[in-house]
């Protein structure tokens, strides 16, 4: 139902930027500025609604972006393969180290209070938090076009749309804090990038959380930037603040930084939070250019080296 509805809903993201362009054109200057003033005043009730509405579910606790689905990963919810971080040669649906089925599998007793992954039996057909992205980051092009309505139209959406996965977790006897034990368990087992035989997707490494070992929320990765020369992948670009990727301010971190989880739901990188505040910001726009990369590169890597 909501995908009907968030079909039109996007179809208004779409169209709404060309209908402000041709208006534009043929009004007067002052009147476009005008215009330009009433529409931001007009986003600025959705826009407060939409930062509560993402607070909101960053305060519930029920770290929904952990569920991944699709070629190349363990496909939630992780039927028929050995629970991520299962010891080579283990059962299906079985947990390393604990000798416990995973939640969904016949004998388990729970999800991930039982050693089973939080989102066992969970058969949603898309991530959640690429559909909630998705919907928010609609709704705050909305909002900056001063389209009130159809960003409380879409903010609604994913209101509604997150209500739904929340409420089905419960309803399985989910809480968020086995989720939380979950996660803790995953960040212990986290192995350095550097050192992982397996290959990776480029949607397994963007807008993916990164945390540190203690648990904190650092931001997510919004991009990856490549070494011309060798080829190899040589900068995560972290967004920070906002949420979702929205209104954020970037920091780029070597690769070679990070560690990943079994599950690859979580990249891992050992500092503090107030270390990651102070790192140099980067546009990544002007970072990705070979010129951005050349001017740029030095100072952060002397900012990572300083440890």
């Amino acid at each position: 139902m909501w995908l009907r509805k968030g079909t039109a809903a996007a179809a208004a993201l779409l169209l709404a930027p060309g209908i402000a362009v041709a208006q534009a054109q043929q009004a007067p200057a002052s009147q476009t500025q005008t215009q330009t003033q009433t529409q931001a005043q007009a986003g600025g009730q959705c826009m407060t609604e939409l930062e509560a509405f993402g607070r909101r579910m960053n305060e519930d606790g029920f770290w929904l972006s952990g569920y991944r689905t699709g070629y190349g990963w363990y496909g939630a919810p992780y039927r028929g393969v050995a629970a991520p971080g299962a010891a080579p040669g283990a059962a299906p649906g079985m947990v390393s180290g604990t000798g416990a089925p995973a939640a969904g599998q016949p004998g388990a007793g729970g999800g991930a209070a039982a050693g089973g992954a939080p989102f066992a039996g969970m058969d949603w057909r898309m991530a959640p938090t690429q559909a909630l992205r998705t919907l928010y980051s609609a709704a705050h092009v909305l909002a900056q076009n001063g389209s009130e309505q159809a960003c409380q139209a879409v903010l609604g959406e994913a209101r509604e749309l997150y209500i739904s996965y929340t409420e089905q977790l419960r309803q399985a006897g989910m809480q968020p804090g086995e989720i939380r034990s979950w996660r803790q368990r995953q960040l212990a087992l986290a192995q350095p990038v550097t050192q992982r035989a397996r290959g990776m997707r480029a949607d397994a490494i963007t807008g993916t959380d990164v945390r540190n070992p203690q648990d904190e929320y650092l931001g997510s990765i919004e991009d990856v930037v490549f070494d011309p020369r060798s080829g190899q992948i040589s900068y995560a670009i972290i967004g920070r603040g906002g949420f979702l990727g929205i209104g954020r301010e970037y920091v780029a971190v070597p690769w070679r930084q990070f560690s990943v989880t079994p599950t690859m739901d979580l990249f891992v990188l050992d500092i503090r939070e107030d270390r990651l505040e102070a790192a140099p910001k980067v546009d990544p726009e002007v970072f990705a250019s070979d010129a951005g990369y050349e001017r740029r590169r030095g100072e952060i890597d002397r900012y990572w080296q300083t440890g």
